[in-house]
């Protein structure tokens, strides 16, 4: 919750569709069983309605257990792929739109959630718009990933960092000052008017792949996204050097899925 993105490149997700559904993660199922323990929400009565859907990574989980979910995703080509990879679950419906763009009644909604998608919405709607959708108390999930501090990859933090500041100054949201997970504390950044802290929590999972696969997922990054051919390439290039030249082609560490609910007043 306390990073702060350039609006700008929200959209640039969509032109990589396809490798962004094969390269980025899914969620552990634990966060969504600890998110339905604390929001009781059911899949009779509850309506839910998810800001930034993607293709569908974090809204598969709750689509499995039957809810009714409105996902909505401004980029057309990651809403189409959503709806082919959640057809399977008829009472989930996705909306080729922004959360800015949505219309629905107000205090309607029993859960707002979004998946690594929250810091994109207007920081002049977010938590007032959401507030109004939501039924009396009912609850704001935010769910994001971090890079979790361990033995194995601090030093791949560490020099990956400074690969990221030359190519991409100010990139430091990515690796800078990563912490362990008794270190994880909620961001105070949300409307206290308008909600409390309901639960925090971090679920770590393991990671470990090839070269490939951490440049595949690189390339799904706004910021890499963003910039021009030759300086994209400059940097996977470096990228790829560390990777197979420190660190044997094989990149592991922990990343942690941090869980944010919020309850509204």
């Amino acid at each position: 919750m306390d990073y702060k993105p350039d609006i700008n490149l929200k959209t640039t997700f969509d032109g990589v569709a396809k490798k962004y559904e094969e390269a980025r993660l899914g969620y552990p199922d634990e966060l969504f069983e600890k998110l339905i323990e604390v929001t009781e929400i059911d899949t009779e009565k509850s309506n839910l309605l998810e800001i930034g859907c993607g293709t569908g990574k974090g809204t598969v989980s709750l689509a499995k257990k039957g809810f009714k979910i409105l996902g909505v995703e401004p980029g057309e080509q990651l809403a189409e792929l959503a709806r082919n990879i959640l057809a399977p679950y008829p009472d989930v419906t996705i909306q080729t739109k922004t959360f800015e763009q949505v219309s629905q009644p107000p205090n309607a909604i029993d859960l707002i959630f979004s998946a690594n998608a929250f810091h994109w919405v207007d920081p002049t709607v977010k938590f007032k718009k959401t507030h109004d959708l939501l039924k009396p108390h009912g609850y704001l999930a935010i769910i994001s990933h971090e890079r979790v501090a361990d033995e194995k990859n601090d030093e791949y933090n560490r020099l990956s960092q400074v690969i990221f500041e030359k190519y991409i100054p100010g990139a430091d949201f990515l690796y800078k000052h990563v912490k362990k997970i008794s270190e994880m504390t909620p961001s105070d950044e949300y409307d206290h008017d308008l909600f409390e802290l309901a639960y925090f929590g971090c679920f770590p999972v393991s990671l470990k792949g090839t070269t490939d696969q951490a440049i595949k997922l690189l390339e799904t990054i706004s910021h890499t996204i963003a910039l021009d051919e030759e300086t994209r390439n400059k940097f996977f290039g470096e990228m790829r050097e560390l990777i197979d030249g420190k660190f044997g082609g094989i990149f592991e560490g922990i990343n942690g899925s941090i869980l944010t609910v919020l309850r509204a007043k």
